[in-house]
C-alpha cells in the first residue's frame, strides 16, 4: 500500500507512486479511458497542464511487450494523452522494439533512474522544487505491507464456499441489492457485463476474479466467454449505451 492509502500491485508500481506523491504530482492509478471502443487502465494517469500516462512493463515476456504496444498505439491514435512514458527494467528488447516503433512519441525510463521520470513530468509545473527521489528501499520503507491485493479475489473465488460470496462482496462496500440484481439475468455473458458495471459503479478497478464473484460464476468464465477481461469491458462499457444487456 502506497503512503498515499491506494494499493498497487509490484514493487515498481510502488516505486514509481512514492516518487510522484513525494514530488505532489497529482495522479491517478488505473484510471479507465476509452480507447476506439476499448476501456483501458494506463498503471498512472498524471492529471495536469500536460496530461501523462505511465505504463510500466516488468515482464521480459514477448506477449507482455506485444499487449503494451497495442495500448500505445490506442494511446496516440486517441490522442488521450501529451506525453506518453514506459517505465522499464532496462530491457534492451523492449526499448529497441520501443524507439522503432513510436521514436520519440514514447519516452523510455529505467525504474532504477526515477530522476528522469520526474524531470519529464517537470514540464507541467506541477513539481515541488527541488525534486527528491524515492529509492525502493525508502518506498518499502515508508509504506505500510499488504499481503497482495487487501482483498484476494483469486484465493477467495478458489477456496471459499460460493454462499459466502455475496457476504464478502458486501464488506468491500458492494451493495448487496447491486449484486443481487447482476445474479438474477439467466445469461452468464448477461451477468458477467453487469457485474463489470457494478463493480465501476462501486469505484473498484474490475479485474476478472472480482467480476466472476459479483456474477456468481466460477473461475475461467470470463476468459471462456470473452477471451480475456479486456474484451469483457469493452462488450459492457458498449452495451451499456446499445442497451443490448438490459
Amino acid at each position: 500500500m502506497t503512503s498515499a492509502g491506494y494499493e498497487v500491485r509490484s514493487l515498481y508500481e510502488l516505486v514509481v507512486a512514492e516518487n510522484l506523491i513525494e514530488n505532489r504530482v497529482p495522479h491517478q492509478y488505473e484510471h479507465s479511458l476509452r480507447c476506439e471502443g476499448h476501456v483501458l487502465f494506463p498503471d498512472f494517469f498524471v492529471s495536469s497542464s500536460r496530461n501523462t500516462l505511465i505504463e510500466i512493463c516488468g515482464f521480459r515476456s514477448k506477449e507482455s511487450l506485444r499487449r503494451l504496444c497495442r495500448k500505445l498505439h490506442l494511446y496516440k491514435s486517441c490522442e488521450v494523452a501529451e506525453l506518453l512514458v514506459v517505465v522499464h527494467i532496462d530491457d534492451k528488447n523492449l526499448t529497441r522494439t520501443i524507439v522503432e516503433g513510436f521514436h520519440r512519441s514514447v519516452r523510455l525510463v529505467s525504474i532504477h533512474n526515477m530522476s528522469d521520470l520526474i524531470s519529464l513530468i517537470a514540464g507541467t509545473g506541477d513539481i515541488v522544487s527541488p525534486i527528491r527521489i524515492i529509492d525502493q528501499q525508502e518506498a518499502l520503507s515508508r509504506c505500510p505491507k499488504v499481503d497482495g491485493k487487501r482483498f484476494h479475489w483469486q484465493s477467495l473465488l478458489r477456496t471459499v464456499p460460493k454462499e459466502r460470496w455475496i457476504e464478502i462482496l458486501a464488506t468491500t462496500g458492494v451493495p448487496e441489492a447491486e449484486v443481487n440484481r447482476a445474479r438474477r439475468r439467466l445469461e452468464v455473458d448477461k451477468r458477467l457485463a453487469e457485474a463489470v458495471h457494478v463493480a465501476i459503479r462501486n469505484s473498484l478497478v474490475p479485474r476478472e476474479a472480482l467480476v466472476e464473484m459479483i456474477a456468481g460464476v466460477y473461475s475461467g468464465a470470463v476468459y471462456t466467454r470473452f477471451g480475456s477481461l479486456q474484451n469483457l469491458v469493452a462488450e459492457a462499457d458498449s452495451s451499456k449505451h446499445s442497451e443490448k444487456f438490459r
